[in-house]
């Protein structure tokens, strides 16, 4: 910075003042990056939720095919028995059917497990990790 008074021209470093404003700067921008980060974290934990529900009530559902097919199985066994065969095979079908939807949800849940279990929580250490780093700005 260039200073002029009483015929004197001087000349004072400013670095000081820049680093102090920089670092004003940088601290304003990382208090500005936590809120967003802890949103997004509070975003991650609700689809968390989300997800550990549909899986809950999916194995639920699973429990209710197999169920029936349990149930079809000894319909078909007892109408066979008793030379039913049309209702015999009927109910064999059903039971194919149910088995079907069974695995079907399985894999279903087993993908959504893995979303959760992998996906989410890469997600979820990089945030923290950047977290950490704006937090540390903050303290200085």
């Amino acid at each position: 910075m260039v200073r002029r008074g009483g015929g004197i021209v001087s000349l004072k470093l400013i670095g000081e003042a820049i680093a102090r404003v920089q670092h004003g700067t940088d601290r304003t921008a990382a208090e500005l990056a936590i809120r967003r980060l802890r949103d997004e974290l509070a975003a991650l934990a609700d689809e968390r939720r989300k997800i550990e529900s549909v899986i809950t009530s999916g194995n639920t559902i699973i429990g209710a095919f197999g169920l029936g097919v349990i149930a079809g199985l000894w319909v078909a066994i007892m109408m066979a028995r008793s030379r039913e065969y049309v209702i015999a095979v009927l109910a064999a079908g059903f039971a194919t059917f149910m088995a079907a939807r069974a695995v079907k949800n399985v894999k279903t849940s087993r993908l959504l497990e893995y979303y959760l279990t992998k996906k989410l929580a890469l997600k979820e250490a990089d945030i923290k990790r950047q977290l950490e780093q704006h937090l540390g700005t903050v303290a200085q």
